[in-house]
């Protein structure tokens, strides 16, 4: 991170990070089968966003403290992302049949659905990189800072070595994907360690 002064009480700040958004849901409903036996399914969905994320910000110290808002926007660049659809029988000793004899069985992402494995008990419909995905992605960030000198370097310069606890809030303007409009926004906490210059 690099933040520039350009008032007293007012600084630019230009950060690199790296962010990893994941989500998951599961959905579990009831379905007869033909003989009239009752199978619990569930329909499990999950994706993984790591990005790069480029932030520029304005930071505005509140007169008389040390406390600090900052706003501004980010520049994130999606890395190894993935994205995975299933279905599966949640009871035991039930399995699906053939693929062949589950009628109406595809997937509208082009991906052939198969077993995830030889228990034959769940369906993937898709694996892979996020579905249409927006690999440039914008944002807007607002936060709240405090700084907290710990040691002087130069006072008649005001430079000090400054821890500073710091609460940001991210949204995303783009969406993860175009086709099932994924969209993300989150609240990060940490500390900066902070070295004048």
């Amino acid at each position: 991170m690099i933040e520039y002064y350009i008032y007293p009480k007012t600084s630019l700040i230009g950060s690199i990070r790296f962010e990893d958004v994941q989500a998951s849901n599961t959905v579990t409903y009831p379905s007869k089968s033909v003989g009239g036996d009752e199978n619990i399914f569930s329909n499990s969905y999950s994706f993984r966003a790591p990005q790069i994320l480029l932030s520029f910000m304005a930071k505005k110290i509140i007169s008389r403290s040390r406390f600090s808002i900052l706003g501004g926007v980010n520049i994130g660049i999606l890395l190894a992302d993935k994205q995975e659809e299933r279905v599966f029988i949640n009871k035991p000793n039930i399995k699906f049949p053939d693929l062949d004899s589950l009628g109406g069985l595809y997937s509208t992402k082009g991906y052939t659905p198969s077993f995830s494995d030889d228990s034959r008990t769940s369906i993937t419909f898709y694996k892979g990189e996020i579905y249409q995905r927006t690999a440039l992605q914008l944002g807007l960030t607002a936060g709240l800072q405090y700084d907290l000198p710990i040691y002087t370097l130069d006072e008649a310069t005001q430079k000090f070595v400054t821890l500073t606890p710091s609460v940001l809030f991210n949204y995303n303007l783009t969406t993860y994907s175009d086709y099932e409009k994924l969209r993300a926004w989150n609240v990060s906490a940490g500390f900066v360690l902070k070295v004048g210059l």
